[in-house]
């Protein structure tokens, strides 16, 4: 997460491609009301904007990001094994 971002920082976010999810790097854009909106620039003809993120969404460094998909699926696997039980 980041605490305080500015529009035109890089960052990373968590995406999901092709049902895998993994970091991206972007740069912020704009923001509006504490939501932002980032763009992914994947090739020079091509990109992809990401709005409505809040900066819980927004990491300072692809190690970070990392972190937080280990985190979502240590979380995922105990509610899977709760839903069992």
């Amino acid at each position: 997460m980041i605490k305080n971002p500015q529009i035109g920082a890089a960052c990373w976010i968590v995406i999901d491609i092709w049902e895998t999810i993994c970091p991206a790097p972007v740069i912020i854009t704009e923001e509006a009301e504490g939501k932002y909106a980032v763009r992914w620039q994947i090739s020079e003809e091509y990109s992809e904007v990401y709005d409505g993120l809040s900066n819980k969404d927004l990491f300072a460094s692809e190690r970070d990001a990392w972190k937080s998909i280990k985190n979502r699926k240590e979380k995922n696997q105990c509610r899977k094994r709760k839903e069992s039980i």
